[in-house]
């Protein structure tokens, strides 16, 4: 296992954060996909991929840890999508 990896085993979740490579970063306002009303809303109100700054953040469940390979539950991006940083999930009370 890489160092950089040693003790995430012990995390039953993780953030993943992702930089939206394909994401349009000249709309700030969209319809969201669940709207009745079809009214747009601002970007940072949504969880769009269309954003200025397109940096993603997940919340996701660590299935597996092997040497350096994670296994992680579903992830909000692509295939392909580049991985900026893996963080562990603290709880809060």
């Amino acid at each position: 296992m890489i160092s950089a990896l040693k003790g995430i085993e012990n995390n039953s979740r993780i953030q993943i954060l992702c930089w939206f490579d394909e994401a349009d970063r000249s709309a700030l306002q969209t319809v969201p996909r669940w709207s009745e009303t079809k009214e747009k809303l601002g970007v940072f109100a949504l969880r769009s991929p269309m954003r200025p700054i397109p940096i993603a953040l997940s919340t996701v469940e660590l299935l597996k840890v092997e040497g350096n390979e994670l296994t992680a539950g579903a992830l909000d991006c692509r295939d392909g999508t580049p991985l900026l940083d893996i963080k562990s999930h603290i709880n809060q009370p």
